[in-house]
């Protein structure tokens, strides 16, 4: 059943709305945040099960999670190049 054509969720099973297996994207716990990234931008998606090697749910990350890692990491590289344009580091 599509999710259009349900007009009452009262007592809808969520197998009748949830993507199918083989159409749901995964990650991997190795893969790369910016990989990830690209994942939820070029699929226009807000969440991503990670999946172990033995085929298990490891664990969701959101494009929230992702946004403020690179934040993050972003600040940081900011803060170190402020500083050595500063003369902060000893030579």
């Amino acid at each position: 059943m599509k999710v259009e054509k349900i007009l009452n969720v009262k007592g809808c099973a969520v197998r009748e709305v949830m993507t199918p297996r083989e159409r749901l994207i995964i990650a991997r716990p190795d893969d790369d945040v910016e990989y990830v990234s690209n994942i939820f931008t070029d699929s226009h998606i807000r969440h991503l099960p990670i999946i172990d090697a033995q085929g298990k749910l490891a664990g969701m990350v959101s494009i929230g999670d992702v946004v403020k890692v690179m934040l993050s990491h972003k600040d940081h590289e900011i803060k170190y190049l402020k500083d050595y344009i500063e003369s902060k580091y000893p030579v």
